[in-house]
């Protein structure tokens, strides 16, 4: 499944915003229904837990300690976050060996990246893995790499030990600028390219990958917004699916003009 994490979004909910609430509830209620045990978040730290002098492309949770937010989330207090570090730091081993070089954290705190998104849909507590991917700051990850990522990813779940349910949750929008030139007057944040935002939506729902991952260049990316790259864990999440994504039905919540969209998928 994927999720926006507009860190607004829970202090709006909290003051009555059905709209969001039902949103994000509609994506709660599959993956409540799945009945996981591990849920992995495919997120892009915001320079909050790396910054500009050690900068991972990729990087994996893997100690006892996580934390968040460590930015400011209105409505939302620092707390800790339940971690599963033996799957950790196996699906890390797992990745290693496809020859990934992950950044290990032995502790790490997390930002409204993955907070957003536990707040509304992690109501069971269920353990969490990060996976971040750096969706900022060129160079990026390509789209072809990241849903290779991906498709490890899925590889090292289906080899976890014991009979897990997991559950890979991306985490980002599609077309958005954030801290740059072409924010709207008197906002925070403005969407440079609903086109594009609307063309992810529309390839997601086809299960047009091939088209996707050709159309989402670093120039395109670059003209769609600072934050653009997100859209990197969206591809990340579908790779996971592996072939077994052939049988599952999108359904994605993309209305016109929007920077994201919510997205599950279930089996046929």
């Amino acid at each position: 499944m994927g999720v926006p994490h507009v860190p607004v979004f829970p202090k709006l909910v909290a003051e009555g915003d059905h709209d969001v609430r039902s949103r994000y509830e509609a994506v709660r209620a599959v993956l409540e229904r799945t009945e996981p045990d591990l849920l992995v978040v495919v997120a892009n730290d915001h320079l909050n837990a790396f910054f500009l002098d050690r900068l991972p492309t990729f990087s994996i949770g893997i100690g006892e300690l996580m934390s968040g937010p460590m930015d400011d989330v209105p409505g939302l207090e620092t707390g800790p976050l339940p971690t599963d570090t033996g799957a950790a730091r196996a699906l890390a081993e797992s990745l290693v060996r496809d020859d990934y070089d992950l950044v290990l954290c032995q502790e790490i705190d997390v930002d409204h990246s993955v907070i957003v998104p536990l707040h509304f849909l992690n109501h069971m507590g269920v353990p969490v893995v990060v996976v971040n991917i750096n969706a900022y700051v060129s160079p990026l990850p390509s789209a072809q790499r990241c849903h290779e990522l991906g498709r490890s990813l899925g590889k090292a779940v289906e080899a976890l030990a014991g009979d897990r349910r997991v559950a890979v949750v991306a985490s980002g929008s599609f077309s958005q600028e954030v801290g740059g030139p072409r924010v709207d007057a008197g906002r925070a944040w403005s969407v440079p390219r609903p086109d594009w935002a609307g063309r992810i939506a529309e390839l997601l729902t086809r299960g047009d990958i091939e088209s996707l991952l050709a159309e989402s260049t670093p120039v395109m990316l670059r003209d769609a917004g600072t934050v653009a790259g997100e859209v990197l864990s969206w591809i990340t999440m579908i790779g996971a699916a592996g072939p077994a994504g052939a049988n599952l039905s999108p359904h994605l919540d993309h209305r016109s003009g929007e920077a994201f969209a919510f997205g599950t998928w279930e089996e046929r």
